[in-house]
């Protein structure tokens, strides 16, 4: 990673690839706060998994801790020091990622193949302990195949397994502040299959199902509305319902 990340500040390679190269100073204001985006677009990798999942790794992890301290004296070291330098690992490729993210473009990050380097230590990290807790805990031999039932059915019937991270452009929220209304309206007056208007500019945004989808998940309207997008002339933002 500090091979690649040396190469893209200077070198022409990623002039090719049309992601959004920041051809600036590495020193500017400017490529700072590219720096900031790109650790959040990684964090937001983080978020977008299944919360289920989530509690479950954060709960054995406690777990592992917990036990290691009460029986420290015991502990074969080696597996514990494998876990730092996984942790170790991961703080490092996390700041040189988001640095070569900022230098080549937010496209390379916001694809979750361009974080495989920094997750493959935080999976063999959540490993670690898991092997850990099974090694050292009797107990949990028996509940172990029953979560790993558990996280197998989330994982199955997750409705995005596997999801590119690309957040909305600021443009492109604006235009998400008009269509929420607009989507709220059309609920209490009963539609579920809508054609919606939106200015030309906002054509970069082919698929509008999935405001409805957010909507309808966090209970803000109460059916599941179907939208059809159609470009406006006059530039104005509305819906018809379909006949």
């Amino acid at each position: 990673m500090i091979i690649a990340m040396g190469l893209e500040l200077t070198s022409g390679r990623s002039a090719d690839t049309g992601h959004g190269t920041y051809f600036g100073s590495v020193f500017s204001i400017e490529f700072i706060k590219r720096i900031g985006e790109a650790a959040n677009y990684i964090f937001l990798h983080v978020r977008s998994l299944n919360k289920y999942i989530f509690l479950i790794i954060v709960l054995l992890g406690l777990v592992a801790v917990i036990h290691y301290f009460r029986n420290k004296k015991q502990q074969n070291e080696m597996m514990v020091i494998l876990a730092i330098k996984c942790i170790v690992a991961v703080m490092i490729l996390y700041p040189l990622l988001s640095v070569l993210s900022a230098k080549v473009g937010m496209k390379y990050v916001q694809d979750i193949r361009g974080a495989y380097g920094l997750f493959f230590y935080a999976l063999i990290f959540v490993g670690l302990y898991s092997l850990y807790i099974l090694k050292e805990t009797r107990s949990a031999r028996l509940y172990f195949p029953f979560v790993l039932v558990v996280v197998i059915l989330v994982i199955l019937n997750s409705r995005n397994p596997y999801t590119v991270i690309t957040p909305p452009e600021k443009g492109e929220v604006a235009f998400i502040f008009h269509y929420v209304p607009l989507l709220v309206e059309a609920d209490e007056r009963g539609y579920t299959d809508i054609f919606l208007y939106v200015p030309e500019v906002a054509e970069a945004e082919q698929d509008l199902n999935w405001i409805a989808d957010t909507l309808h998940k966090h209970k803000v309207t109460t059916r599941r509305i179907t939208i059809t997008r159609e470009l406006s002339g006059d530039g104005s933002i509305y819906y018809v319902p379909r006949e």
